[in-house]
């Protein structure tokens, strides 16, 4: 492969990598505000409103699933940092493999949890709201280490502003060149794609909510697996 093959093809997997990301984000929360008693793992935004909402009724119970997610969420968080220190953002290193392995251990942990403990998981739903909340966490850590603007994967009340401001400026042309920008197109796409894993793991989660707790792990695994090539160092004369 060419140098500037190598170029295009490095750009197209990491969309596609941070496409599966947002696909197995929505899919958790999906699965999470189901299954585990109506909390977010992913989108902290809103488990923060129904950790207020719940301490404002007085549902201690409720609030104490919203502290969990927050608590996994920045331990996942925390430790997915560790490997990226030193490491330039956008950039593929055995760091970002060694975060993505973090975050696949996290899910795995919370998909055999779910499974061996069948639907819902009722008699642990603390430690599978911290498990799920923890992968979640390394894979926002992640998102934005990879560099692609406007998109965290795990919330996107930043993106719809920025995909907003961009169209309404495009009201605003005249003539030629009113079309959307690539940024743009690709931040939609990411956001359907969030829809989309939230409709599949809502709706598999009626059938088997381990088996929707399968999907999130998939997605990370399968972005591992279409990463681009760790650039090797220049051999030396």
């Amino acid at each position: 492969m060419t140098n500037a093959a190598a170029k295009e093809e490095r750009p197209a997997r990491v969309e596609a990598a941070v496409g599966l990301l947002a696909f197995g984000a929505g899919a958790m929360d999906a699965l999470s505000f189901v299954a585990l008693g109506q909390v977010f793992t992913s989108a902290m935004t809103g488990n923060a409103v129904l950790l207020g909402l719940s301490i404002g009724q007085g549902r201690l119970a409720a609030a104490s699933r919203s502290v969990a997610a927050l608590a996994g969420f920045l331990a996942g968080a925390s430790v997915a940092c560790r490997p990226l220190i030193g490491v330039s953002r956008g950039a593929w290193s055995r760091g970002v493999i060694a975060g993505f392995a973090i975050e696949a251990g996290f899910l795995a942990l919370f998909a055999g949890l779910l499974a061996a403990l069948g639907r819902g998981g009722d008699a642990l739903p603390i430690v599978l709201i911290l498990l799920a909340a923890a992968g979640m966490g390394a894979q926002s850590v992640l998102a934005r280490h990879l560099n692609m603007p406007g998109i965290i994967t795990t919330v996107f009340t930043g993106t719809l502003v920025d995909i907003v401001a961009t169209l309404a400026g495009l009201d605003s042309q005249t003539g030629e060149g009113r079309t959307v920008p690539y940024r743009t197109g690709r931040e939609i796409a990411a956001f359907v794609l969030y829809t989309a894993g939230a409709a599949a793991g809502g709706g598999i989660a009626l059938l088997g909510a381990w088996i929707a707790g399968l999907i999130p792990l998939a997605a990370v695994l399968c972005a591992l697996a279409i990463r681009p090539a760790i650039p090797q160092p220049a051999a030396r004369e």
